[in-house]
């Protein structure tokens, strides 16, 4: 609750309207909620962010960069480069990041709703700031 309230805090301070996902490291959702105002779709997407940001162990953003780079490439494609989200669930946006306790993933966060992928981040790295001593 605390991580999801710090993402919030961010988000409201900078006048955006977003939705947060929380999920642990099994991709069940800790919390979730959408601020008044946001966009309807925000909700369904922060989780999908989450999901790819834990599935893949690094930033959403990482890895949509990752599949961009692969489309780039005038090469085939090799089996397990797919350009596109492969895994059901996942969501080809930057806005989620890993939460790490050491070097193991234990969750997710995201965020949607900032204007743009970067804001987003920030406001999911605001939550895990809230928490960082808990994770070391």
């Amino acid at each position: 609750m605390t991580m999801a309230q710090g993402s919030l805090e961010k988000c409201r301070s900078q006048g955006y309207k977003c939705a947060i996902t929380v999920l642990d490291a099994t991709g069940r959702t800790i919390i979730a909620f959408q601020d008044d105002g946001a966009n309807l779709h925000r909700f369904d997407v922060a989780r999908k962010k989450a999901y790819t940001a834990l599935v893949y162990r690094r930033p959403s953003k990482e890895v949509v960069e990752g599949w961009s780079k692969k489309t780039a490439e005038p090469v085939p494609l090799l089996e397990g480069t797919m350009p596109n989200p492969p895994i059901e669930g996942t969501i080809d946006m930057g806005g989620g990041i890993p939460i790490l306790a050491g070097n193991e993933v234990i969750g997710a966060i995201a965020v949607s709703g900032a204007p743009g992928w970067d804001m987003d981040e920030a406001c999911a790295k605001a939550g895990v700031a809230k928490v960082a001593e808990k994770l070391n």
